[in-house]
């Protein structure tokens, strides 16, 4: 199977790629000058037909009271 690509190489992009091991990635939030909020926005490249796990492994509390959104 191909390989994925996992970025925040691009406007509004704030992730830290810890890892990926497989199909299982882990990330980190890329709080820059803010610790008051967050939002994640990262993109995935070549995952068609894949079934890909995030991890968040530091942070308890991941999505707002709203869920999370995809694009």
């Amino acid at each position: 199977m191909s390989e994925f690509i996992v970025t925040d190489q691009f406007i509004g992009g704030n992730i830290v790629i810890q890892r990926i091991d497989g199909n299982q990635v882990y990330l980190d939030r890329d709080l820059r000058d803010s610790s008051h909020w967050f939002y994640w926005a990262f993109r995935v490249d070549g995952a068609a037909g894949r079934t890909l796990t995030f991890t968040f492994p530091r942070i308890f509390w991941v999505t707002g009271v709203r869920r999370s959104a995809m694009t």
